[in-house]
């Protein structure tokens, strides 16, 4: 060990192996109290460069930015798509932190977690994700749907408690630990898919989940903790043999059915509560169940360019043991699908979503998807002398031709006057006082499909 002088400061070089970041933080906390009182150790680490360490030998491209809002303060952190996302230099990985309360939230929004975020692997979502303990204000309600990459091993604390209007939650495979009360109280949520990797299902994970209908516990969990589906009254729920603990209180007293094998923890559990038991086989066989039937909650959508769409599909019995299915589109260049099942629409026509199982079954429905045409931009009207004007604008992905529609107010009811193949500029006569848009179509079985109007603009 040794020690240099540097002026009132005495700096202590050892060898303890931690990371410098410390010393940014350390310098932060004591920067306004009487530096003379402190001995600041800095660590000096002399390891080989490797990929497990490069973020201390490269630069790191988290240093120096900051957020900040009305409710916190975090270095070394960014916002992106209304979440504030954290380096973490021990794993050189990035935490999804919280909600980006500066930016602008509205009801009905996805919540989207980024797979990558300045080069860096979102590997974890912290503990009060929509609700920071800092915060007096639930903000969970305004998401409807949830979207988790498969970048994500850990999902901590009570992160999404409280999203009162998310119906359905796809947790990828990737994630192997879910803390307790994670989804608490999210009260619209009606199906979730756990993944193959779990050991527990923690404390309060579903409490009150009062909609869940159905879940299967994966194969390999070995213990339900207690209060994990307090609340949850309509639930059926198919526990495995691997299962060998199960909470006190109320953890599965409340559900509507248990499916399980018979002389199984869960099998005794049910019958001292007094719970609806249906037996799936026995201990000693450990049947594989297969899917009988494969179901979609919908046969057809409709989706606006650059829109997404996860599909829901349900197995018969929802409790088949290989709950993999597959994913393909027959045009992916109008609609392309990951394989968790999320459809994104790319541009105007219509595609079909295959799905499959993987258990051998053979079982496979299709999802017919059509995307609107986009709305088209810049529509602009010069005139030509008195009565003649070009209206023009650009192209819209997709569409096969377009129409000029007039009101007589910028609010009122748009008749077409104009209806072309291909064409964006038309030459058209012009009416005083008049209100114009346009939007794009294309045909498909003999049906026009038509996209949304363009802005409403006055020509004369």
């Amino acid at each position: 060990m040794s020690a240099k002088a540097f002026g009132k400061i005495k700096i202590i070089l050892n060898d303890t192996g931690s990371h410098p970041e410390n010393w940014n933080h350390f310098k932060n906390r004591i920067i306004k109290k009487d530096l003379d009182k402190y001995r600041i150790c800095i660590p000096l680490c002399i390891r080989p460069i490797s990929a497990a360490n490069a973020a201390d030998n490269e630069a790191n491209p988290f240093e120096g930015k900051i957020y900040e809002s009305d409710y916190a303060y975090f270095e070394n952190a960014v916002a992106v798509n209304h979440v504030v996302y954290r380096y973490m230099p021990e794993t050189d990985s990035v935490l999804a932190e919280c909600i980006d309360l500066n930016s602008t939230l509205k009801k009905h929004m996805t919540l989207t977690i980024e797979k990558n975020v300045l080069g860096k692997p979102v590997t974890e979502i912290g503990g009060y994700f929509t609700d920071p303990y800092y915060m007096d204000a639930k903000i969970g309600y305004l998401f409807d749907k949830i979207y988790i990459p498969d970048s994500v091993k850990s999902i901590n604390g009570p992160s999404f408690s409280e999203c009162t209007n998310v119906k359905s939650i796809y947790i990828p495979e990737s994630v192997k630990k879910i803390d307790g009360q994670a989804f608490e109280e999210c009260t619209s949520l009606q199906s979730v898919r756990l993944p193959n990797g779990l050991k527990e299902i923690k404390y309060g994970c579903f409490y009150n989940c009062k909609n869940l209908r159905k879940i299967v516990i994966p194969n390999g969990v070995q213990k339900i903790g207690a209060d994990a589906f307090a609340g949850c009254e309509k639930l059926e729920i198919y526990i495995p043999t691997s299962v060998r603990k199960i909470g006190k209180y109320i953890t599965l007293t409340d559900v509507k059915k248990i499916y399980c094998q018979k002389n199984t923890v869960a099998y005794k559990y049910a019958k001292k509560n007094k719970v609806a038991v249906e037996i799936t086989g026995t201990k000693r066989t450990q049947q594989n169940y297969v899917a009988q039937k494969l179901l979609l909650k919908k046969n057809a959508v409709t989706l606006k360019p650059n829109s997404s769409y996860r599909v829901e599909a349900e197995m018969v019995p929802f409790y088949a043991s290989k709950q993999e299915l597959t994913y393909s589109s027959n045009k992916p260049e109008i609609v392309a699908v990951r394989d968790e099942g999320v459809v994104t629409a790319k541009k105007a026509g219509s595609a079909v979503i295959t799905v499959k199982t993987t258990d051998g079954s053979k079982k496979k429905v299709r999802l017919k998807v059509t995307v609107r045409p986009g709305k088209p931009m810049n529509f602009i009207a010069q005139k030509k002398g008195k009565k003649k004007a070009v209206f023009s604008w650009d192209p819209v992905a997709g569409a096969a031709g377009y129409e000029v529609a007039q009101a007589d107010s910028q609010k009122g009811k748009y008749t077409t006057i104009w209806q072309q193949k291909k064409k964006t500029s038309v030459e058209l006569k012009i009416s005083k006082d008049k209100y114009y848009k346009v939007r794009a179509w294309y045909k498909k079985d003999g049906e026009l499909i038509y996209g949304a109007f363009s802005k409403a603009i006055k020509a004369s």
